[in-house]
């Protein structure tokens, strides 16, 4: 009997000296419905996620854009505006939805977008054929310059304060 208990002293004495005994493991209770139905749904949306990755992988960088374009993030404005653009012959829309993407990064303070509207009003490229105030195509000229674009100069210098208008109704 005493040789049981030195052995048991022992395994004990190998153990460290924060643990007191061995925790006997407990018999785990079985999940919930609940808990079967989310582990069944996370299983269920990774599986339509995954789908979704395989069969439109080419869509996901216009997704996301749109995703971060309405967040605000005047880069991803810019980008859907460029994709619009780039589709404005598959549908009338697209010439519209590019406007206001390239509205909104301007606004925003994307340099490149700045240049572009104000460069597509000076053309007379966009759909909805409003025309800006001189002083409004010099401030987003101006905002290009400020950003970087220095194909901006070049307009920014012929419109001057205020000559953009004639310029743009002279042709």
């Amino acid at each position: 009997m005493r040789s049981v208990k030195k052995m048991a002293q022992r395994k004990l004495a190998r153990l460290p000296s924060y643990v007191d005994r061995v925790p006997l493991p407990r018999k785990c209770k079985p999940d919930t419905w609940l808990v079967v139905g989310v582990e069944f749904l996370l299983v269920f949306m990774a599986a339509c996620i995954g789908l979704f990755v395989y069969y439109r992988s080419h869509d996901l960088p216009f997704y996301a854009a749109k995703f971060y374009a309405h967040l605000g993030s005047s880069t991803a404005q810019h980008a859907l505006s460029l994709y619009y653009l780039s589709r404005f012959d598959e549908h009338p829309d697209n010439a519209v939805l590019a406007e206001h993407w390239l509205k909104r990064a301007a606004e925003g303070g994307h340099g490149v977008a700045a240049y572009n509207l104000a460069v597509a009003h000076l053309r007379g490229d966009l759909p909805s054929k409003t025309t800006l105030d001189p002083s409004q195509v010099h401030s987003l000229l101006s905002l290009a310059v400020r950003s970087g674009v220095h194909e901006a100069l070049g307009p920014l210098y012929l419109c001057g304060h205020g000559q953009c208008s004639r310029n743009q109704s002279s042709g």
